[in-house]
Order: structure tokens, then sequence, then C-alpha cells
């Protein structure tokens, strides 16, 4: 409790408000969480595909994590891979591959992508056909390697700091070539060769040998000469066509390919010390750089095991989590996570490991690995550290812990309140109403109750406030946690809260406003704002139990469960009655007259509390539980760590598949513990399916173990085998419906006839049903599930992002958009088919299939692009946007002064002067002590160059010769003026104009 104090108060003074998780089971259902509002943390606001750090190689361009910069590099394509090392980046787009360097682009390769034959950091090579490829490297067009094959390329690798193309014979099969810019070397496997990839432990190659199958590596090097060591051999029981992913190396113990064959994707964990291979089919997935992406997840082999990973990873960050893009961002998948609740906004430092990430946080809930650091800004370091409180896993189930206190009324509580009317809970505090006054106690200030003295009928709390009604004034007092009254406002002629759930005040306005349930219970919510002019009260729908400190609610749904939720995070748990409390980090929630669930999120544990009939169980922090017996009116309050200390422990074992039932409770699975008073008789029992087996067990000693076997049971299990990709289909048993996926199972009566029928294959929903009558036996019995196709299916990829209109025999049919990293399953009507393609950047293409039964048909679509011709032209020069005007005198001491026309100086100098100016209408003055002193204007453009001789002549009394030309004469009223235009006489040289 104290650390958690601390920690409030050091979150204060930072303006951060945090708290952490512990995610310990991580799984599919973290994607759903993903896109409702940020739940793991956002590095760049769309797709990337490669980790370049500081770089990430993003969509159209180049996004630099730590500045957030971004530059927009390719913006017609779109990457589709890239391979990066220190300083250099290679990057595979729909238009061709830009080499990049310290994020600019230094060479383009403007080709189909599927001429690339791979990338390999600052090297690219192309299949240039007729048996030839080049090897583009750093250098751009003047690192170019061009290489005789005499095979079909299949994959470049770099041997240290050599290209070299690795590719099969196109003859016999047989001869594996490793060819480099200086040499060539051939294996000859005397076999067929199936595939072949290079990774960190040297050269795989799948090969097919008298139908029998096999993977052998080979140590490749380039020194003293280019060689190959075969190191070992396995055999495997399905060939491979294709191998994406090499991950780990020989000399670590183990290696896992991933690679395909026919429809599926086939993953082989490779044991060198013990020359054995493990297989594991995916179904239909795709390779990325970090494992293999299907039905929306990336499976990541981490420790030992595949995670699966929301979106398409594509890199991992110091073994504690990936990148990976979903939901049109880029995030931050932790493997080992905490939770941190930010509350103000944020921007700093994100350091992962060695890695560090410039981030901007708005307030929100953030998944972030165990270990790692926020800096903001500002240079304040906020360590994640493992967890102090932490929550459930996003959008799951918590299964109940095998724990269930019996609390009988004898037990020695905390403290105990007598008299009491009614109850609420809410903000780490509880609220007991008796006739004469309110007490709040909160276990967070140990021996401190507060109490408020009248007669309340109902009463919330929650936030900084206590809200309490009172029937007799028909008014709703407004107090804080100390107990001094804010306000009152009047509800005379509503009829009177039958429940007040609790109190906040509006952040916008500061305005405190009530939720109540008034009239029948359970009919309507009001939500009243407390203003200057009196309260403005609306319905908000349903029950809905709220904690205003934590953000924590809970509510009702219609599949009778307990739908909890902190911030973005969620949880549901299934429950049986109406009551639930919620109040700080915990929970609890009432599954039958006898028993109530207590969810401690601060804890993480699920605690089934079996109570006396005619109570009332509400949640507070620090592990305390306030009970409240409605026909005596005492509140009891008690900590489950004193009570599970001084009661008698009985452990339940039974089958681990079973779950135990105390006194008609689930309270988990075996072995369970249950705590419970002297001479209790407990009915414990365990079940399967709907059988069970029970014991009427007296609590006698200080440790008892009952053993309980349930009666023995058959199991179905449901195994599906299909052409197109099934993730669930519906399963009547004897007409009993169940929603089943591959794996699902179901315990029947050994010795009865059943009747189960499959039918809804989703999501194409395109297999025929099936059925049979099963008589199933003791144990484990599998139903193979198989989907026979009733319509043809086309499986169509693409090397492009393409528009695909399907015409039938009928006219149109379908239009579907189809990219490499998303091939379609359509189903279509028997006959000849016309596909018609289109893509920005590539010529149209027409397919026809002739689809006449029910099977899958692999299309194929290879777009090719559109031929782009680059000329380097040379840029014009800039416009010029000054001019210069020079000004030069007789006398080397003259003044020269040029101002705008509104009098302001543009340039001062002496006996000589250039500047320049931007285009217009300059005032020029030459002057000396003792000359003249000379004017002019001038009018200068852009660009151009103007010079003036000024010729000073010294003053003297006889009257110069000047030509006075009258210009105008103007008679104003009975007066005459005269303007006159003055030119001194003289000649006009070849040089600048004199002035």
């Amino acid at each position: 409790m104290h650390r958690r104090k601390v920690l409030y108060l050091l979150t204060l003074a930072l303006l951060i408000i945090a708290t952490f998780a512990s995610l310990t089971a991580l799984g599919p259902q973290g994607a759903s969480a993903a896109t409702t509002g940020g739940q793991y943390l956002e590095v760049y606001p769309g797709a990337a595909v490669m980790l370049c750090y500081p770089y990430l190689i993003a969509d159209h361009g180049i996004y630099d994590v730590l500045t957030g910069s971004y530059s927009e590099l390719w913006p017609a394509y779109t990457a589709l891979s890239a391979a990066c090392s220190a300083g250099y980046g290679t990057v595979v787009t729909t238009g061709g591959v830009y080499m990049v360097t310290n994020n600019s682009v230094s060479w383009t390769v403007f080709v189909s992508p599927t001429q690339v034959i791979g990338v390999q950091p600052g090297y690219a090579a192309i299949d240039l056909g007729n048996s030839t490829a080049a090897v583009v490297g750093p250098g751009g067009g003047t690192d170019t390697i061009a290489l005789q094959v005499n095979s079909t390329p299949a994959w470049l690798a770099l041997l240290g700091q050599t290209p070299a193309i690795i590719s099969t014979s196109r003859v016999d099969h047989h001869v594996v070539y490793v060819n480099t810019p200086s040499s060539q070397l051939s294996l000859n496997l005397n076999a067929n060769v199936t595939a072949v990839a290079f990774g960190s432990g040297g050269l795989l190659v799948a090969w097919n040998l008298s139908g029998s199958y096999g993977l052998s590596i080979y140590w490749l090097s380039t020194t003293p000469q280019l060689s190959a060591v075969l190191a070992r051999s396995w055999p495997l029981p399905l060939p491979l066509t294709k191998v994406y992913e090499v991950l780990g190396n020989y000399s670590s113990g183990y290696m896992v390919v991933v690679g395909s064959s026919r429809n599926y994707t086939v993953v082989y964990l490779l044991e060198p010390s013990h020359g054995s291979a493990s297989l594991q089919f995916i179904g239909d997935a795709m390779p990325t750089p970090v494992g293999y992406y299907a039905d929306g997840y990336t499976y990541v082999f981490v420790n030992g095991s595949w995670l699966p990973v929301p979106g398409y990873a594509f890199a991992l960050i110091s073994g504690s989590a990936a990148l990976t893009t979903y939901g049109g961002g880029t995030y931050i998948y932790p493997f080992r996570p905490v939770t941190f609740k930010l509350s103000v906004p944020l921007s700093g430092y994100l350091e992962v490991g060695s890695l560090l990430f410039y981030v901007g946080l708005a307030p929100s809930l953030y998944e972030l690995p165990a270990g790692s650091a926020l800096r903001s800004a500002g240079g304040v370091a906020l360590s994640i550290e493992p967890p102090i409180t932490y929550y459930p896993s996003a959008l799951t189930t918590p299964s109940l812990s095998s724990v269930a206190i019996v609390i009988s009324g004898q037990e020695r509580p905390v403290t105990s309140i007598s008299g009491v009317l009614s109850v609420a809970s809410g903000d780490g505090a509880l609220l007991a109403i008796t006739p004469s006054q309110a007490i709040i106690y909160s276990p967070e200030l140990p021996g401190l109750e507060v109490t408020i003295p009248g007669y309340w009928t109902a009463g919330g709390i929650g936030g900084p406030y206590v809200a309490l009604y009172s029937a007799t004034a028909g008014l709703v007092y407004i107090y804080t946690l100390s107990g001094t009254q804010v306000t009152s406002y009047s509800v005379a002629g509503a009829a009177w809260p039958a429940k007040m759930y609790y109190i906040g005040t509006f952040i916008q306005t500061g305005v405190p406003y009530v939720v109540a349930e008034w009239g029948t219970p359970g009919s309507l919510m009001t939500l009243s704002e407390v203003g200057p002019s009196g309260p403005v009260v609306s319905s908000v729908g349903n029950a809905t139990e709220y904690d205003y400190s934590t953000g924590l609610s809970a509510s009702l749904t219609g599949t009778r469960s307990l739908a909890i939720r902190v911030g973005n995070l969620s949880v549901g748990i299934p429950i049986y009655g109406t009551s639930f409390y919620v109040n700080g980090l915990a929970v609890s929630a009432e599954q039958s007259p006898y028993s109530y669930y207590l969810v401690n999120l601060s804890s993480g544990s699920v605690t089934t509390l079996v109570v006396p009939l005619d109570y009332q169980v509400l949640p507070l922090p620090d592990d305390q539980v306030a009970l409240f017996n409605q026909s005596s009116g005492i509140v009891n309050i008690y900590s489950l760590g004193d009570l599970m200390d001084q009661l008698p422990v009985i452990v339940v074992l039974g089958p681990p598949e079973s779950e135990v039932a105390v006194n008609g409770t689930v309270i988990g699975r075996p072995p369970a513990v249950v705590y419970a008073p002297y001479f209790t008789t407990l009915n414990v029992s365990v079940i399967i399916g709907r059988s069970d087996e029970y014991s009427l067990v007296t609590v006698t000693s200080q440790y008892q173990e009952v053993n309980l076997t349930p009666p023995a049971l058959a199991k179905l299990v449901f195994r599906v085998s299909s052409p197109i990709p099934v993730t669930t289909f519906t399963v009547f048993i004897n007409g009993t419906k169940y929603v089943a996926s591959n794996g699902f199972s179901v315990n029947v009566t050994p010795g009865f006839t059943y009747l189960v029928q499959e039918s809804g294959f989703a999501p194409y929903y395109d297999c025929m049903p099936a059925g049979a009558m099963i008589t199933p036996s003791i144990g484990i019995q599998y139903i193979d599930v198989s989907c026979s196709l009733i319509r043809p299916v086309l499986y169509i990829t693409s090397n492009a992002t393409a528009n695909v209109t399907v015409l039938g025999p009928g006219g149109f049919h379908e239009e579907v958009n189809v990219s490499p990293l998303a091939p379609r399953y359509l189903v279509v009507p028997a006959g000849m088919l016309e596909l018609r393609a289109s893509a920005v950047g590539y010529f149209n293409l027409t397919k026809y299939i002739n689809a006449s039964s029910p099977s899958v048909y692999n299309v194929s679509l290879a777009m090719v692009p559109v031929p782009v011709v680059t000329t380097t032209t040379t840029a014009p020069p800039p416009r010029p946007t000054k001019g210069y005007l020079t000004i030069t005198s007789n006398v080397p001491t003259a003044s020269i002064v040029i101002t705008y026309l509104n009098g302001t100086t543009a340039a001062i100098g002496t006996g000589r002067l250039t500047a320049a100016l931007p285009p217009g209408t300059y005032a020029v003055t030459v002057s000396s002590p003792g000359y003249r002193t000379k004017t002019m204007t001038v009018t200068l453009s852009a660009g151009a160059s103007s010079s003036y001789t000024a010729v000073l002549t010294r003053q003297s009394h006889a009257m110069p010769a000047y030509v006075w030309a009258i210009v105008a004469v103007v008679v104003i009223g009975g007066g005459v003026g005269a303007w006159f235009l003055i030119r001194r006489r003289g000649i006009l040289t070849g040089g600048p104009p004199e002035i």
C-alpha cells in the first residue's frame, strides 16, 4: 500500500499518473484490443516493412523514429520488403528497387518486383533473362556485376562482403550453383533439388530422391577460394517446394526452416545435435522477416515456441518486442509486457534494450516491454520495471483461480460497523449509511473513519466526492471525502433513487455529477449535472458501476457476464446473479445467492467467496473485502490474507480436465484450495461435462486432501481437413448446437449412439454438410471432418496490388482487390471464367479459367509493369531575385547613397558602390564637400546589371550654362506656376551614363 502511495505521489510530481500491468498470457485476442484505441505503443501512423534503425522503411518513404521526421522517397509506389545494415538500405517497391544511403536515394532500378531475385544490405540482384543476372552494389550503375548463371536464379546471398547468386540447374535440377563475381561453385546432389535458401547457418537445399525427401545444410566460404562443406542432412516426410525463412544457425543447437509444401506452410525445427527434424503445418501462410503471417497474426519464434503477434510483424526489438503493422499503423508489441497508463500528453524517448524510439503519447493505456525506460523531453526518466500493479490480459476471460474462502461470520474482522441500512463502494473507499449518519471507510487510511451526520436514504461514492440523498428533504447533498459539504440540489417530485452508483467531476467544467438508479431497481439510470441553476437530469441507459479515480467500470451484458473495463482493457467474467461492485482496482460479482467472485486487478487474482445467505460482498483495495449482512445490518471488513492465515486448508484433487465446485459454486480446476472454518461441512464436487462426483467433506484438521474421480467419459475431438481455410463450423450432436473449430472437443456418455452433423463452414460456407451416427467408447475419439467443396474456388495471387473483376458464364460475378501480401480465396460459379486485372503502373491483364468442377484453382497474376523511361535533364538555373547597381564617382571621397522611394536607405558607399538589390525604382544621391550634389532615379530589373558614373563639378560663383526648358505652366486662380526640367549640358560618351 505504501509503495502505491509513493508511486502515486511521484507520478503527480512528474505530471504522469501511471500504473503498471503484467500481461503474462499473450495471444491472438490482443488484435481486437489494438484496434480500439492504441493499446500498443504506436511508433509510426502508417505501414512499414523493415526496421533499419533509426529508420523505418515505411510504405512510401523513410521515417526517423528518433526525430519523428518523414521523407517520402517513392510516393508513387509501395514498399514490399527491404534489407539493411549500418548506412545502407535496399528497398523493393512495387515499381522497382531503391538504394537508400543516409536517408536519401542513391540509385534506383525500375523493374518489376518479380524480376528481383533478392536483396541484401547494399545489393540487389535482378533477373535479366537468358540465364543472366545483374547484381547492383552500393555504387549503383558503377557497381553493377553481370553474371552468366546458366540456370534459374534463386537467391542472393552475401558471403562476407562478397555478393553471390545461388541457383539450380534448368536441365536436371541436380546441381546447385553458387556464382560470385570471380568464381563459380557447382554442388551435384544427385537428387532433384526442390528448394534452396541461404541463412545465417549456411546454404540449405531441399531435395527429392526417388520419392524420399530431405534437407541438407552446407557451409560456404570464399577464403581461400569458393568452397562448400556438407554439415548435415535430415530426412523429411514431405517435400519443400520453397524455403522462405531460416532462423537460428547450425551451431546454436536448433534451426527453424519455414517453407511451403503444396498449399501449406511447413515449419521444420531442426536439431543439429540429434540430427532430427520436427514438423508443423501452418496452413496457407505468408513469410515475414521474423516468422510467418496467417489470418491476421504473425507467428514469431521466441524462446523455443511460436508466439502469435497481431498484424504483420517485420522486426524484433532486443528479443522483448516486435514491430508489427496493423490497423493502418506500426506498433511495438511486447513479448513480456507491462501496461503503462498515461493521464497527460507526454513526448520523449522510449528505450527498449539498446534501441531508442522517439514517441509522442496521448493519454491512454500502453503496453511496453518490461525493463524498458521512458524519458520525457524534459529529461525526466520513468523506468518501466516489473509491475507493482497490473491488469489482466486484454479482451480475455481470466480463468478462476482454484481458491475459495468460506466465510461463516466467525472470523475476526479488521473492523465492524453496526446498524447499516445500505452500502456503496468506490474510489478505494466504502460508504455505509446508518439511521443517523453516513460512514466513510478506506483501507488506505487505516483507523480513520469519516462520519457525516444526517438521515440518509441512499448514497454513492466516487472521485473526490460523496453523494447522499435525503428523502425527507428531497435533496441530494454532495460532500468531500473528508466530510465537507460542497453543494446540494433539489429532486423534489422525483421518485427517490433506489441506488446511487457513483459521483465524479466533469473534467471540462469542474462541475460535480451524480449517476443514480431511480424508481424500480434496474429500470432507469440518470445523469445529474449539478450547476449553478440546479441539476440537469438525463438518462444514460442500463446500470453500470464506475470508479472515477481508476477509470474502472463494470456492466452486465446480455450473455450473463460481467464486462469490466479499465481504459482500453476489457475483461469478461461469467456470472449468474445480478449484483456487482467496483472499487479502486477490485471488483466483486455475485455468482449465486451463496457466492461471489472477487477480482483483484492490482494482483491479478480471482477468488471465490462462499458466504452465508443474505450477504453482500463489496471489494476494497489492498485485498480487503466488506461483507454486509442485510439481516443484521452489520458490515464486517476482512483482510483476505488474514483469513487465509487463520483458516484450515482443504486441497481438492482430481483429473486436470475437470472443474472443482464447492457448495455448487465452481472455483476452478484441480488442485483447488479451499479455506474454511473448523467443523464446516462442504459439498465438494469435481465436474466433467454433465457428470460429477461429489463428496461431503467436514473440516477437521488444519490441512486435508480430498481426491475425487468423476465417472469415466468419452471425449469427441474434431479434426478438420479442407482445401480452403475453415475457421469455424457448426456441429449438432443429437440436436445440440456447438460452434466449433479445429480441435474442438466435447464430453459425451460412452455406449450411447449420437447423431453428429457438421455444416456452416466459415468463412466461405462452401463445404458440403456431413453427418454420421457415432457410438463412442471410453476415452478420446477423433471425428475427421472433411470439407468437400460444392462449388469451384479460385485462389488468386498477384505480384502487384491489383483490382480483379471476375466474369462468369452469366456475366459479372465479383470484384476484389488482391495484393502480394493478401491473396484471395473466391467462390465462383462453374464454367469458363474471365479475370480482368488492373494495377497502377502495370499493363492490364486478362486470364481465362475453366472452373468446371468443385475444386481449388490456383490463379497467379503476373502483372507486367509499364516501362519507366528515365531521362537525365539539367535543371534550369534558379530565376534571379535581385539585380546589381554600380555607381562610380569621379571624386574618390564622394558619398554615394541609394535609397528606396520612401526614403529608406538601401546601400551606402564611398567613391564606388555596387549593391545587389531587389527589382524596383531607387533614388541615387552622390555628394562631396566643395562639389555640387548629383541625384537621379534608377529602375532595376531582376538579373540585370546597371552602371552609372556621377561626375561632380566644383562649386563656383559664375552662372553655369544651363538650358532652361519650360515644361508646363499651370494657372491656379490668379497665380502662375511653372514646372521646369533641368539638364546640364554635356556630351554622353560610350561609358556609363553620367548623372
